[in-house]
């Protein structure tokens, strides 16, 4: 699979990343590195404890990342996690979002593992 249909298959914007890196082998190097973000798995250590101020922290940071690389839909599941323990605990919804989010991040891993070289 190629960057385009990468960012065809995760519902991503490849003409705003584009914009943004000009050069595919730029976007390619960034995309490799988000699976070894160490907030992703900060994010769910904070989750598992309660943690809402870590887990809000992880998840901006996340959102951030995912916004600049153009993995829109990744990055609305991190800011509406983000957004539901701003002010501390969340609420009923956060659970789906946390399973949603868990999806969407494996789904967008392996999206990257199968990018040609």
């Amino acid at each position: 699979m190629n960057l385009r249909e990468c960012y065809a298959a995760l519902d991503a914007d490849y003409e705003d990343v584009m914009e943004r890196f000009l050069r595919e082998e730029v976007v390619l190097r960034f995309l490799r590195k988000l699976e070894q973000n160490p907030d992703y798995d900060r994010m769910l250590t904070a989750y598992e404890q309660k943690d809402y101020a870590g887990v809000f922290t992880t998840t901006h940071n996340l959102k951030g990342v995912c916004g600049t690389l153009g993995l829109k839909p990744l990055a609305k599941c991190f800011y509406d996690i983000c957004e539901e323990v701003r002010y501390g605990a969340p609420g009923e919804n956060f659970v789906p979002l946390v399973e949603r989010v868990q999806q969407m991040y494996r789904a967008t891993i392996d999206a990257i593992s199968g990018l040609e070289e």
